[in-house]
């Protein structure tokens, strides 16, 4: 049992990361469109932008009834500091 708990952090983590480069690439996107871009299931989407949410890395907003998540740190803040 606790192999597939491995297994199952590594997947969110490698889900993590194709949403996070995803939105560094792309930019706001709506849920929906995360899994248009990434081609992951709903189900991975929302356990990697908890993985996501908790590392600070992304926002979540929600606008006309529709969630978007976006990168926390501007590609300037995070190279610069700023």
């Amino acid at each position: 049992m606790r192999n597939n708990s491995n297994t199952y952090k590594d997947s969110m983590e490698m889900d993590a990361n194709a949403i996070w480069l995803s939105l560094l690439d792309h930019g706001t996107l709506s849920i929906e469109e995360v899994g248009k871009v990434t081609n992951l299931e709903e189900s991975s989407i929302y356990l990697a932008l908890g993985w996501l949410t908790r590392e600070n890395e992304i926002q979540i907003f929600e606008e006309h009834d529709i969630l978007y998540v976006e990168l926390h740190h501007s590609i300037s803040e995070m190279f610069y500091g700023k």
